[in-house]
C-alpha cells in the first residue's frame, strides 16, 4: 500500500504536466 502511494506521488506531477501541456497546446492551436 505504501509503495503504491509513493508511486502515485511520483507520477502525479508528470500527469499534471502532461495535462497542462495538452491544454496549452490546444489553446496554441486555437490561436494559430
Amino acid at each position: 500500500m505504501k509503495s503504491c502511494f509513493f508511486f502515485f506521488v511520483k507520477s502525479a506531477p508528470i500527469v499534471v504536466t502532461l495535462l497542462l501541456y495538452k491544454g496549452s497546446l490546444r489553446g496554441f492551436l486555437r490561436l494559430v
